[in-house]
């Protein structure tokens, strides 16, 4: 039996591929990561994405690396 992944997913992997494609420009992947997460808002693991790929982001700015941390952590502590 053949089963369709819903919407959400492939927007999630499409906005992962698209930030492995070039980490230094991931404003692209967290707009589609930021679409999956409004049609699943409470999935941890789409959640944990588009903190990993916002603190992606905020890796190339000195002044935020300490959001690095606090991204990924609001996430596991499920304060999303």
């Amino acid at each position: 039996m053949i089963q369709l992944i819903s919407f959400e997913w492939n927007l999630i992997s499409y906005a992962y591929l698209k930030a492995m494609d070039n980490y230094f420009e991931v404003d692209e992947a967290i707009s589609f990561a930021g679409k999956a997460k409004t049609k699943n808002p409470g999935s941890y693991t789409i959640n944990m994405i588009v903190a990993l790929l916002k603190a992606q982001k905020a890796l190339n700015y000195l002044d935020q690396w300490c959001k690095v941390y606090n991204l990924t952590k609001s996430v596991r502590e499920e304060k999303y």
